[in-house]
């Protein structure tokens, strides 16, 4: 593909600044604020972050170097290094870890990890600054990922070499640092944030087992950012999208962005091992010039362009700056504190633990609001700044087991309203077909009365049917907003109307840009069902031709309902009256969907219990703290019930498929094998990728240290207040001790083994990865399909096949014919088997009693006629 001058120049001045977003680039505004004052209070918090915190880290050296008492640990690590740099890396990461969810350790680890890498370069710069240059031009062009660049270099640097005389110049070896000296190394960094930046604290989470320390916004961050606007480089993601395609992959260091440092910090497979980046970039190079097929299905997704559908950031850029209540839509709304009962001595217990409970689902919701109010401005921001062009591209890569992604965290692969406001750049005149589809898109994305389980040709009915009304939405979003709201998907389906109004205005003359998809139904079940040729699990996930659509999520919550109405009907039962609770509730499909859906990657019932509570028992929660609704539906017993259900879809779920489990069962047992010999999982998707599995076990050590606590520090100001006044009243001269502001605090961090394979894990996770593997291999087969069928353009999210209107019907057949071939004639448990022996030792093999899942009698070529499995 041709890229013009401009569209080159615009993204390497887009990549540079995506470099630049740090130190740098703040400190530039920063000078440039000629009358700081002159700014709103809140702006003020996030602009004087860098500047204050910069100053807290200097003084707290300075000290340490004017003290005559011994250095603490991490002295000798910080001291030296550019302060304002590590004011950077303090903040970065903490905002990081807020918009993340991340515990006090990771954060800590995280900020420690980046301390040692500057310790290390400054340290090699100065043992051998021309070295140092020649190690970085190396390791740069040769490495991908940032690990195995930092692993090269210090064995690059380790080396030996010989002077100009021949003299042997030893080399520059220092040992990575341990855990402990990681979290301890961050400790000044931390304080500095957590005392100076007046944005972030520590705030802890109450599990069933334990209690977890968090990184959060205060109160007072959290109410500017939700009244303002702000900007401050280190809040910035680096990788963002492209003004020009991306670089094609053609090696494992490819890179997808044109400026090389960018490009050397993203690896065709995230995370990947040495085994298997080797075996891949061997793998790449023995196919020669054309590659393998995932590199070039991949590249096809990644050149697809895409603009911004403006009337859609419109819609969303009201939603969120007007807070309008739409489910799953983030809000900038803080909730008020509960207020306790009035006669607090004479409360009861239970009145008094509801109330703590209360106060803390509160505090959470709030520090949730926070985390959506970072990332959604950064969302709006970038939405805002694309949409001045005509079209942009998503730079792609895999994870290790083939799946594909996008790399900026601006991407389609996130929640509704991120998804809507994407759309295809190329476009075709609209015809009949192309209408049809776009007809079945808005009833699937709407919903209404469940026609997303009809037939084709209700749902296009459906859509005619409503076409006024439709329309009205088009034309007064905002005045209709209690209507379209109640959506399966609200803002999609927003987008799908605002074309539906379009195509209804110009008719052939309407190039349509909105992706019409095609989804599978229950996915990894699908997978299991064509591996084991099992006609009656394939008929249920729709590989068997029907004249409308089965939808075992249904065909679950019909016989969950008949097992809990047994359990409700039994006085004389444990938990009857959780079952009469959940009666009450409602056992829809849509309380089965998530459990039912994620039983084919391994869920076990206690994942299922806590899928409930996030669904359904902590949404409960928050309408009771929004005072929505009166009282909790199922009170203090929320999440006995929700284990309670639990164990019910389990048993129920088992009973409607057999496939999955004789399948998960044969894969578990060949990863036990593997991993019984300290080994990792190995094998190759029908695409062609070589995924490995290795998860290793890690030892943990609990380390002490001293951190800024704003409790203490609030106490300790109290009781110096009170002394202060008892003094000056008795006239007295007497100096008071220091401010307590640091709290003793434990943090338990891990070391990974480089050599002990988890086996628990590795079981575990060997049914989900390899399912995950089909699909994306399916994936990538398809978007070839369709390459050679003439598509060009594809929207993409696993097993969610979409391209324009016009375009669907190509893509309709390709998932189809390209999902057949991948299990016709081949058993792909077979062929894991084989790898899975080749791995083994002698006798590994000999002991390993594994035996292929039986086969049934699913005829492949029925799917070729099936019109509802991927619909």
């Amino acid at each position: 593909m041709k890229i013009s001058n401009a569209a080159h120049e615009q993204e390497m001045d887009r990549e540079q600044q995506m470099i630049d977003r740090g130190r740098q680039r703040y400190l530039k505004r920063q000078e440039g604020l000629v009358n700081e004052a002159s700014q709103n209070s809140s702006q003020r918090i996030i602009n004087g972050a860098l500047v204050r915190v910069a100053e807290a880290i200097r003084k707290t050296i300075e000290t340490q170097e004017a003290s005559k008492s011994r250095n603490p640990c991490w002295y000798s690590d910080v001291v030296g290094l550019d302060v304002d740099l590590l004011a950077y890396i303090a903040l970065n990461t903490c905002m990081e870890s807020v918009s993340t969810k991340a515990t006090l350790t990771s954060c800590v680890s995280r900020i420690g990890r980046r301390i040692e890498l500057e310790h290390w370069s400054a340290g090699l710069l100065e043992h051998d600054r021309t070295k140092a240059r020649r190690i970085e031009t190396q390791v740069s062009g040769s490495h991908s990922s940032s690990k195995y660049r930092i692993k090269a270099a210090r064995i690059t640097a380790s080396r030996d070499t010989k002077d100009a005389e021949g003299t042997i110049v030893s080399g520059y070896k220092v040992d990575s640092w341990l855990p402990s000296r990681i979290v301890k190394a961050a400790g000044p960094l931390i304080n500095a944030v957590l005392e100076y930046s007046g944005i972030f604290d520590v705030w802890e989470k109450s599990q069933p087992k334990n209690t977890v320390k968090k990184i959060g916004m205060t109160a007072a961050a959290q109410a500017a950012l939700a009244d303002m606007d702000y900007e401050a480089s280190w809040l910035e993601p680096m990788f963002g999208p492209m003004l020009c395609p991306p670089t094609p992959w053609t090696k494992f260091d490819t890179g997808c962005y044109r400026d090389a440092r960018l490009a050397s910090e993203v690896s065709l497979v995230r995370m990947a091992t040495n085994e298997q980046r080797m075996a891949m970039s061997h793998a790449i190079k023995k196919a020669g010039p054309d590659g393998i097929e995932c590199l070039e299905a991949l590249n096809a997704i990644q050149a697809t362009p895409l603009a911004i559908n403006k009337q859609m950031l419109e819609l969303v850029r009201w939603a969120w700056y007007c807070d309008v209540p739409i489910e799953g839509f983030p809000t900038r709304n803080l909730l008020p504190k509960p207020r306790a009962p009035g006669d607090w001595g004479a409360c009861d217990a239970e009145a008094k633990k509801g109330y703590a409970l209360q106060c803390r689902e509160t505090a959470e919701s709030n520090r949730d609001t926070a985390s959506q109010t970072v990332v959604m401005s950064q969302d709006l921001a970038t939405a805002i700044d694309l949409a001045n062009f005509d079209e942009f591209y998503l730079p792609w890569n895999l994870d290790f087991r083939g799946r594909c992604y996008p790399v900026p965290h601006f991407n389609y692969h996130r929640d509704d309203h991120m998804k809507s406001l994407f759309e295809l750049r190329r476009t075709q005149p609209m015809d009949q077909d192309g209408a049809s589809y776009l007809a079945i898109h808005i009833a699937n994305l709407g919903d209404f009365d469940r026609v997303s389980k009809k037939s084709f040709q209700e749902r296009e009915q459906w859509t005619s049917d409503n076409t006024d009304w439709l329309l009205s939405l088009a034309n007064d979003y905002q005045g209709t907003v209690a209507e379209w709201s109640k959506a399966d998907k609200p803002f999609q389906f927003m987008a799908a109307v605002f074309a539906w109004a379009k195509w209804i205005e110009y008719g052939v003359l309407y190039h349509c840009p909105i992706p019409c998809s095609l989804d599978g139904a229950n996915n990894g079940l699908q997978h299991y069902s064509a591996a084991s040729l099992d006609e009656d699990d394939g008929a249920e996930v729709n590989l068997t031709p029907s004249e409308s659509p089965r939808d075992i999520y249904q065909k679950v919550a019909d016989m969950v309902n008949q097992v809990v109405a047994l359990v409700a009907s039994d006085y004389a039962h444990e938990h009857h009256l959780l079952a009469k609770a959940w009666l009450a509730y409602g056992i829809t499909r849509k309380v089965c969907k998530r459990n039912t859906m994620t039983y084919a990657y391994s869920s076990v019932v206690h994942g299922m219990g806590d899928q409930l509570i996030e669904d359904i028992m902590t949404p409960l929660s928050k309408l009771v703290l929004l005072k929505k609704i009166d009282k909790h539906t199922f009170g203090t017993t929320a999440i006995r019930a929700a284990r309670f259900l639990a164990k019910i879809n389990m048993d129920c779920i088992r009973a409607v498929v057999t496939s999955a489990q004789s399948g998960m069962e044969f894969l578990r047992s060949a990863a036990g094998a593997l991993a019984h010999e300290g080994k990792p999982v190995r094998w190759t998707t029908p695409i062609g990728f070589i995924a490995v599995q290795k998860y290793t076990e890690y030892e943990t050590k609990k380390v002490k240290m001293f951190l800024y606590d704003r409790a203490t520090h609030q106490a300790s100001l109290a009781e110096r207040q009170e002394a202060e006044l008892q003094i000056a009243q008795m006239d007295l001269d007497v100096s008071l001790p220091d401010l307590k502001t640091t709290k003793r605090t434990q943090l338990t961090v891990r070391e990974r083994s480089k050599t002990k394979i988890n086996k628990r894990k590795s079981k575990s996770s060997i049914a989900p990865n390899f399912i995950h593997g089909l699909d994306s291999a399916h994936l990538m087969k398809t978007v070839l399909r369709c390459k050679d069928s003439g598509v060009q353009d594809f929207f993409l999210i696993h097993d969610s096949f979409a391209s324009t209107p016009n375009m669907t019907s190509m893509v309709y057949a390709a998932v189809r014919e390209t999902f057949v071939e991948m299990y016709d004639g081949r058993c792909v448990y077979t062929e894991f088997y084989t790898e899975v022996r080749q791995q083994l030792s002698v006798a590994g093999r000999d002991k390993l009693d594994l035996k292929v899942p039986p086969k049934g009698t699913l005829d492949l070529q029925g799917i070729l006629k099936s019109e509802y499995c991927f619909s």
